[in-house]
């Protein structure tokens, strides 16, 4: 198996290549695309099944001169996950539809899935910074092609505030390195343990630092004014990947490095509970004030974000039972969020191609006109709720069961009250856009089958998630524990 690990990054980018050759046909680029991204997805599926940890080191040089990829657990099943969102959205775009008929849509999907997989892939800080670098890059070119007034004025603070997070980012790295003399992530746990006996001071200005540079990727409070501005301008497909992953690459890199490569420091755990904590509730109350559906489903994100960091916490216990339960959790909470926001984010566009708007004032009558949208729409929603026997029923189970134990009893009196306020904006989504009847009744548009068939390949994975979580749930925990053992080694 190790000498597949390079393949999760190899494949998009052959994608990219490939695609760019077929610069004047977005069908061809299309097809291709979607072979590419089952290719990615069987690979992705194949390393997830295997035990172990795959690793390599590029040119032959040993770590921490040579580039390394390391693939444990828990970046395969991130990986994984990646692969089905990929899939899922280049089976959904439909070249001409929704404004999508730039030449570079499909090189870009591309190559921000090699970046992505790639970040997930590195065990050094600096590539890391590298994969984010290609992953905000493709980013920012995607979040303004074929754009108008607002969609520029959403990209222009989403890529200023990006950017200073990664020269925040570059900054931690070279401290990092000046202090430590290596940038490798096994290395540096060693040498930042034995720096924070000489010089603790270092070392927490140097987690403070990288911990601000995740945040602001993360789109934590107050670091998260660029996502509720900008995602809901973009086409369906973008904001779908857009929604469903990058935030997620933030959150992965605060428990990969701030929270797992750092020795346990307890303000972090201070400050990162009070953030996920406003997080929540600032996301989730701006949510029920918004009245257009991809702008609500953006506040939805930072809502979640709130959640998942909030296993950070777990996982910066010094009680290891604790920790083994935040970080299975954590990633169990990231998979399905991943799905569920990509999904819902989908669905969104198929509400505008039949109605011509997302404006709730302008939409209804969708459960008589298309109550397949009705359906799609349903199962994303109510697990975004957590409502029983949903996926994410089962990922706030695991994370309000997990923080009682930590006896942490205001953060679950938040993700309560967050979860109340969430089921109450999905049925305000489900009352405007499904259930009150059209003020000017019109036949609904007829929809493309690739656009239908993306939503449903993500249903029904949130409803195997939701049925039969074993299979993610004991590969979750086996990547905490593991990360638990090779943290304690």
């Amino acid at each position: 198996m190790s000498s597949l690990i390079f393949l999760p990054i190899l494949i998009p980018f052959l994608g990219f290549c490939i695609t760019l050759t077929f610069f004047r046909n977005q069908v061809a680029q299309k097809y291709l695309s979607l072979l590419i991204a089952v290719a990615h997805f069987s690979v992705a599926l194949l390393l997830t099944s295997s035990d172990g940890l795959f690793s390599m080191t590029m040119g032959g040089w040993e770590a921490p001169f040579g580039i390394s990829i390391e693939l444990d657990l828990l970046s395969r099943i991130l990986i994984l996950v990646t692969s089905l969102i990929y899939l899922a959205v280049i089976l959904y775009c439909k070249p001409g539809d929704n404004g999508e008929t730039s030449p570079l849509l499909f090189p870009l999907l591309n190559i921000i899935v090699c970046g992505i997989s790639g970040a997930f892939s590195t065990a050094d800080l600096f590539n890391l910074y590298v994969w984010f670098e290609v992953t905000l890059l493709s980013s920012f070119v995607l979040s303004t092609l074929e754009g108008d007034g607002q969609r520029y004025a959403g990209a222009l603070k989403y890529i200023i505030i990006n950017i200073l997070s990664s020269l925040i980012f570059l900054l931690a790295a070279g401290l990092i390195y000046h202090g430590t003399h290596t940038l490798n992530f096994g290395d540096l746990q060693s040498r930042l343990a034995a720096m924070a006996i000489s010089e603790p001071w270092y070392t927490t200005m140097l987690s403070l630092t990288l911990f601000t540079a995740f945040a602001i990727k993360s789109a934590l409070f107050p670091f998260h004014s660029w996502l509720p501005a900008s995602y809901h301008h973009l086409s369906p497909t973008v904001s779908a990947i857009f929604g469903g992953l990058l935030t997620k690459v933030g959150l992965y890199a605060i428990f990969r490095i701030t929270l797992s490569v750092f020795p346990y420091q307890s303000y972090v755990t201070d400050i990162l509970a009070w953030l996920a904590g406003i997080t929540m509730l600032v996301g989730v109350m701006g949510a029920v004030a918004q009245t257009h559906v991809r702008r609500i489903l953006s506040f939805h994100i930072m809502s979640q974000v709130g959640y998942i960091a909030m296993a950070g916490v777990l996982i910066n216990s010094p009680d290891a039972t604790v920790r083994v339960a935040g970080f299975t959790a954590a990633i169990f909470y990231m998979v399905h969020h991943i799905i569920v926001k990509t999904n819902l984010f989908l669905v969104s566009g198929l509400i505008r191609s039949c109605l011509g708007s997302e404006r709730l004032k302008e939409l209804g009558g969708l459960r008589h006109s298309s109550p397949l949208i009705a359906i799609l729409f349903a199962i994303p929603a109510l697990s975004l709720a957590g409502l029983p026997p949903s996926s994410g029923f089962w990922a706030k189970f695991l994370l309000i069961k997990a923080s009682l134990s930590a006896e942490l009893y205001i953060p679950v009196l938040i993700m309560i009250i967050a979860g109340f306020f969430t089921l109450f904006s999905m049925t305000k989504i489900w009352l405007g856009a499904f259930w009150e009847p059209l003020e000017e009744p019109r036949p609904a548009q007829k929809l493309s089958w690739s656009p239908v068939l993306a939503c449903l390949i993500l249903g029904v994975a949130s409803l195997s998630l939701a049925f039969h979580p074993d299979y993610i749930l004991d590969r979750a925990k086996a990547a905490a524990v593991s990360l638990q053992e090779r943290g304690a080694s």
